[in-house]
Parts: structure tokens; sequence; C-alpha cells
């Protein structure tokens, strides 16, 4: 059986002002450094095997904070199948700019503004959780990623849609999900935030 650990980056400076970050590389405001702090905390009482991490910085930034409080010696592979979605030239626009429903559709538009479709998501992360279960069958897995790679993450393991997803599960700032999985996945807990309580907004 293996049990993967999924958590999203702390929040960015990007996050609180409303913006659509996509792969601009982010950073950490203070609220999401004492996030990754109180994430790393609970990650201390897991014995991790592995980490995989997206490659762009705020998912890299968080790790270096929950690296101090589990075992320094775990191995970890940097990933671009768990890298956020690229949002083209959309990225770094104000939520408030952009139609979201637009954004999930394959349409001409979108291929011209770069943005990559809810179907490569899909083709990535399922790529992704192939390689996990094949090489860590027995194993615990970190994974440090994205809210949208994450949704897709989830929507494969537990036979939802992407946008069962989006409107049954949040994907916090630093949230907690736990997944064991043999032939199926069974969900310990989704968005578990309770250690980060003590953090003022």
């Amino acid at each position: 059986m293996m049990k993967l650990i999924i958590t999203r980056h702390g929040e960015s400076e990007e996050n609180s002002l409303g913006i659509l970050q996509g792969l601009l590389p982010g950073k950490l405001n203070e609220k999401g450094r004492q996030q990754a702090e109180k994430l790393g905390q609970r990650l201390s009482k897991e014995k991790i095997d592995i980490v995989y991490c997206s490659p762009v910085s705020r998912c890299q930034e968080t790790l270096d904070i929950i690296r101090k409080h589990i075992n320094p010696s775990i191995p970890i592979i940097v990933s671009n199948l768990i890298q956020e979605r690229d949002f083209g030239k959309l990225s770094g626009k104000s939520w408030n700019e952009i139609n979201f429903d637009d954004l999930d559709i394959d349409s001409d538009e979108n291929k011209q503004l770069g943005v990559e479709s809810l179907g490569e998501l899909s083709q990535r992360t399922q790529k992704f959780i192939d390689e996990v279960k094949s090489k860590h069958p027995n194993q615990t897995v970190l994974v440090v990623s994205h809210s949208n790679p994450l949704r897709m993450v989830f929507a494969h393991l537990l036979h939802m849609t992407f946008l069962e997803v989006l409107e049954k599960i949040k994907i916090k700032n630093a949230s907690l999900s736990i997944l064991e999985i043999t032939d199926e996945a069974k969900a310990l807990m989704i968005n578990y935030t309770s250690y980060l309580v003590e953090i003022k907004e």
C-alpha cells in the first residue's frame, strides 16, 4: 500500500492580492511562511520516504521550510508533471479580469493565449500518478504542488471530474490531504488545516 501525502504551497503575495499566477514564481508572504512552518511541524509526525515537488519557486520555498522539520536526508524529486497549470498570457492578471468558465474551455482563443487545456493537465497528472504508483508502491510519498494539478490528481484518484472536485473539495494553502492507495484510493483526510488555526489572517 502506498500512502500519498498531498499539500499545497503556503500563501503567496500574489494569492493574497487575487492574481492568477500560473507558472510565475510567486513569493510566500509572512502568513505563507508561517503556514509552511506549521505544516512542517505537522509533517514531522509522518514517516516520509520520498518527496515530489513542483519546480515553481513558491513550492520550493514551502518545501525549504518544511525540510527543517523532517528528515533532511529524504530524497527530493522536482517534477514538471506537478507544476501549476500554465495560464499563458493570462498569468499575472487579476482574478477579476478573467472569466474562469471560458478558461476551462478548449478553444482556439485559449490556445492563442498559451493556456494549458484541462486535457493537457489531465494527461500530465495521470502520468505523474502512474509514475509514483510504479516507483513507490509501498512507500509514503509527500507531494508539494498547486491547486489545479492537485484538483486533477484528486479527480483521477477519486473518480471525479475536475468540475466536481472544484465544487466539492477546497484545496487551501498549506492544507494536508492523505490517501492510501492500493488498487483504489481511500481518502483518510482532505484539506485538513487545523494546525493553521493560530495563524492570524
